[in-house]
């Protein structure tokens, strides 16, 4: 049996309380990419369908958007679906990304973070911190270091956190202090999943790229990849270092899946022109609707 197929067959071993459950430790790493947080959505959607809740990973890390999947994730599946719906209203709303600009953000995060706070789609925050399973995020300090953050514990509040997991110069608002320091997105460093095995220690790792398998190993040349090249250009003093791209991760990826000690399953997204700035609903829709499908076929090759 591959890595990828002990590793989901070991999460379903857990859920069912299988002989020798107490052993695994399973890790869940949602990876950013703006709006094709869309397609993890509708992976955490039919992962409840099956009864993988939060509560049968030991942790669950968010790196930029997917700390927002995260922590709903972590309420349950009513609260996985309050976050959908909170981003299908809010992304094409006017003014909620706004390509001129450039230097204060091209998507405005506070918005969403304010409605994550309160209003009808408000993060349970409660749930949350009961949840037995640990929640992290993925942080770059301003001197370059990495860090995976304790959201449950974050200072002010764990908004707080998952904002500074989405700040980016040029993309969204980045000024964002958490126990004191400021701290953005994590998208500068290339090697997360060799870091998320090095402080968590799992047996089993579960990971939702945002990325198509064709998309992360080409370089992106579009109109959108060439938008954001401009804002970080603009606002290049601001970054600990250079971002770096979808191929390096990708390489860096497939490279710490072949770990010797721990299981890695990476459930790649299905092959959609989706982007990181997509704001029509009806894509975003149809991106998680074949997600949820993916996942199916995935866990049905387990019984084949």
């Amino acid at each position: 049996m591959s890595s990828h197929l002990r590793s989901l067959h070991n999460l379903f071993r857990k859920r069912d309380k299988a002989s020798g459950h107490e052993d695994i430790r399973a890790y869940l790493l949602i990876m950013g990419g703006g709006m094709r947080a869309f397609y993890s959505a509708g992976s955490l959607l039919e992962f409840h369908e099956h009864g993988l809740t939060a509560d049968i990973f030991d942790g669950i890390v968010g790196i930029s958007v997917g700390a927002l999947g995260g922590a709903y994730f972590c309420g349950g599946q009513e609260q996985t679906q309050q976050a959908v719906e909170l981003c299908l209203e809010t992304v094409n709303e006017e003014g909620f990304i706004d390509l001129r600009r450039l230097r204060s953000g091209i998507v405005d995060v506070p918005r969403i973070i304010e409605r994550m706070r309160k209003g009808p789609r408000a993060l349970n925050v409660e749930i949350l911190r009961q949840s037995k399973t640990d929640f992290y995020v993925g942080l770059t300090a301003q001197s370059g270091e990495h860090v995976f953050f304790d959201a449950k514990e974050a200072r002010p509040d764990v908004f707080a956190a998952i904002q500074a997991a989405m700040a980016f110069p040029g993309l969204s608002p980045w000024k964002v202090s958490v126990n004191g320091a400021y701290y953005m997105d994590r998208v500068f460093d290339l090697d997360i999943v060799r870091d998320v095995i090095r402080a968590f220690k799992p047996t089993d790792l579960l990971i939702l790229p945002n990325l198509t398998y064709r998309q992360a190993s080409r370089l992106q040349c579009n109109r959108t990849s060439i938008m954001l090249s401009a804002a970080f250009l603009l606002n290049a003093r601001h970054f600990p270092a250079w971002p770096t791209t979808s191929k390096q991760r990708f390489t860096s990826l497939l490279k710490h899946a072949e770990h010797p000690d721990v299981n890695v399953s990476i459930l790649w997204p299905p092959e959609l022109n989706l982007n990181q700035l997509s704001r029509k609903v009806i894509p975003l829709q149809h991106a998680m609707t074949e997600a949820r499908e993916n996942v199916r076929i995935q866990f049905a090759s387990l019984k084949a």
